[in-house]
Formats: C-alpha cells, sequence, structure tokens
C-alpha cells in the first residue's frame, strides 16, 4: 500500500529545546511540496522569532512539525528515520555503508544499465 500523494523531505530537526514561553519543544523542518496547502510555495515560511528577541532566526525547509505530529502524519515509516541523538543517526548510517565488495549482479547492473550502485541479495 502506498501512502500520501505528494513528496515531503525530511530536511532537519532541532535537540529538544526550551522556547521564549518555556514550553519544551522538538521539531523537524521538512520541504512539503503542497504545503501550505492553499497559498504559495515558501522556503522562507519556516522563519520566525523563536527566542522572543525580536529577530526572525531562518529554519530549513518551509514547514515545521513537532515531533509527535510528525510520528503521527509519518506513521507508516516508510518516509525517514526518526533519530533522537546524533548517536542514534550514526548507528543507523553504519549499517547502510555499502559492502567492501561488489557483487556481480549490481556491478553487472551499474556498468550496463542503471548507472548506480547497488547491492543485489538472493
Amino acid at each position: 500500500m502506498i501512502y500520501g500523494k505528494h513528496s515531503v523531505v525530511l530536511v532537519g530537526y532541532s535537540d529538544p529545546y526550551q522556547d521564549a514561553t518555556g514550553q519544551v519543544r522538538e521539531e523537524y523542518y521538512v520541504v512539503d511540496s503542497q504545503w501550505p496547502v492553499e497559498g504559495a510555495f515558501n522556503l522562507s515560511n519556516n522563519d520566525m522569532d523563536s527566542d522572543g528577541d525580536g529577530v526572525v532566526e531562518t529554519f530549513p525547509g518551509n514547514r515545521t512539525l513537532e515531533r509527535g505530529e510528525f510520528r503521527r502524519l509519518f506513521r507508516t515509516g516508510l518516509y525517514c528515520p526518526v533519530f533522537r541523538t546524533q548517536k542514534e543517526h550514526d548507528a543507523w548510517y553504519r549499517l547502510l555503508r555499502p559492502v567492501s565488495r561488489v557483487p556481480v549482479l549490481g556491478w553487472f547492473n551499474q556498468a550496463l544499465f542503471t548507472g548506480s550502485y547497488d547491492v543485489w541479495s538472493g
């Protein structure tokens, strides 16, 4: 089953922090190709004065989601992994590193068809 109708790319996330009102927040910054629902797409939609000093800070993407909202909207796990710490991210990344040898089927596919490196497993 395929979920969703458009592309959403996670471009950043924050460590838990206290905002200007004292509320602890943990945010995920995404580029959502259909956000806002009504209005023009704009990468500065995320920019805001988050610490209450009167100066607008620049945030990545065009949409900010709280951790709970992000997990609720993208519950299938198809979109991207979510990491609470850099250590969790690094452990996940180590699992993705390519093997040191090139499998024959992967080499054949890369050389003749796709031009990309893929690891084929049986």
